[in-house]
């Protein structure tokens, strides 16, 4: 028989990346049609989504020219800056850190 934690006093463990530092970028979820700033063209879609137990926004891109690629983005309590690890069809790599400034 498994005693649960309770049992031994121990209180169930803080749930993970609640902190307002891990939500930051929410207003980014979402299914979005993008547009080429510049010429005002279709430039492709981008699907932003939580994963992982909400730690990760997860990013699917799907340009109109056929390239597709992924981002994982997580902020690091350690740094206290976010991260981003893109990678796309092409083989491309693109590794950012950084962080919000101002409100």
């Amino acid at each position: 028989m498994l005693a649960s934690r309770a049992a031994f006093g121990l209180s169930a463990p803080a749930p993970a990346c609640t902190a307002p530092e891990y939500h930051q970028f929410d207003f980014w979820i979402g299914k979005w049609s993008v547009t080429d700033r510049r010429s005002h063209h279709f430039a492709g879609t981008n699907d932003i989504t939580r994963e992982l137990n909400s730690c990760v926004l997860q990013e699917h891109w799907a340009g109109r020219g056929g390239i597709h690629g992924m981002s994982f983005n997580i902020y690091d309590s350690s740094s206290r800056k976010w991260h981003q690890t893109w990678v796309d069809s092409n083989g491309y790599l693109l590794i950012l850190n950084g962080g919000l400034t101002g409100k």
